[in-house]
């Protein structure tokens, strides 16, 4: 877990991150079965259960290894502008002032194409699903759909997981 950190050099950085090269960027493991975990920044309440490793333009915490153990699940709500809308429905019924302690704002204030969700914020965001899922009301059958798979996503993730958005 966060174990097998590399150092970002132009000879050993992550092709999908050119040009993004800066000291404090671990964001270059090439091992397979790696998943390399970061968030930017600005959003430091959805990385908490992941030990910071680096800091600059983004959090790191290193890589961690998938295993036999390792369960994944496809938590998928349709395109980037889908997964925007659906997340705007959950910040204007239950969190409209984007409160820092209120609901969802781990999921709400975070990136919308990459990024990691750490185990704590996502043990919160479960706690949040669970208490808001009967008051939830999607005004489209996917975004319900979207709700759900989610929901079970926090599950997995909140026993010493993490979400990995690519």
């Amino acid at each position: 877990m966060g174990e097998h950190v590399l150092l970002c050099s132009p000879e050993s950085h992550n092709p999908g991150y050119a040009g993004r090269v800066t000291p404090e960027h671990i964001l270059c493991c090439q091992e397979k079965e790696h998943l390399t975990t970061l968030t930017d920044s600005a959003f430091p309440a959805s990385f908490r259960g992941i030990p910071v490793v680096g800091q600059g333009e983004y959090l790191t915490g290193g890589c961690y290894a998938t295993t036999a153990q390792t369960e994944e699940y496809e938590a998928w709500s349709g395109s980037c502008r889908s997964y925007g809308y659906w997340r705007s429905t959950l910040q204007e019924q239950f969190n409209p002032t984007l409160d820092p302690d209120g609901p969802f704002y781990e999921l709400i204030w975070f990136s919308d194409c990459e990024g990691t969700i750490g185990s704590e914020a996502a043990a919160d965001l479960l706690a949040d699903f669970r208490r808001h899922s009967p008051a939830y009301r999607p005004p489209h059958e996917w975004c319900g759909e979207a709700f759900d798979a989610f929901a079970r996503a926090f599950v997995i993730a909140a026993d010493d997981g993490l979400i990995f958005f690519w």
